[in-house]
């Protein structure tokens, strides 16, 4: 009779396990390992294009409640603002524009007046090994910014 957890020797065929170590190492950095990396080395662009976005939304808020000399213009100077901040800022070099605007709280330019402005950018996915490309992904960040009460215009 056999005790439980014992066995008796020769009964026991094993598989031999020569080799798998190799196997069983490169499919875990192929398939697990190396994807994981490649995605997770793309977060820090994709914040920094946040970031970036952020601030983008913030300049053109302040040009909107400075420059402003009608409530119209409002979408002008934030296309204006918006296309030449990309223009300088390496980040959003391949990032393409898809909407920017201002919008003046009380439909008035009085100091104190709030502006809001709101930023949308197309910017790349990113690349996930395995999948196929996926569309642009937009990124959109809003500021407000008060009219000042003391500003001047240059003529």
């Amino acid at each position: 009779m056999m005790k439980f957890g014992t066995m008796k020797s020769g009964s026991h065929k094993g598989f031999n396990e020569v080799g798998y170590v190799a196997l069983e190492f490169a499919l875990a950095m192929g398939l697990l390992v190396l994807p994981t990396a490649l995605i997770l080395l793309q977060i820090p662009g994709y914040l920094e294009k946040t970031d970036r976005t952020k601030a983008l939304a913030s300049e053109v808020a302040q040009a909107c409640a400075s420059k402003a000399s009608s409530v119209g213009q409002g979408d002008s100077i934030a296309d204006a603002v918006a296309i030449e901040e990309m223009g300088a800022s390496s980040t959003l070099e391949n990032a393409t524009l898809a909407d920017a605007s201002c919008s003046f709280e009380s439909g008035s330019l009085e100091p104190g007046t709030r502006v809001t402005s709101s930023v949308s950018l197309q910017v790349s996915s990113p690349v996930i090994p395995g999948f196929p490309a996926s569309a642009d992904w937009t990124i959109q960040k809003s500021h407000t910014a008060i009219i000042p009460k003391y500003r001047s215009f240059d003529s």
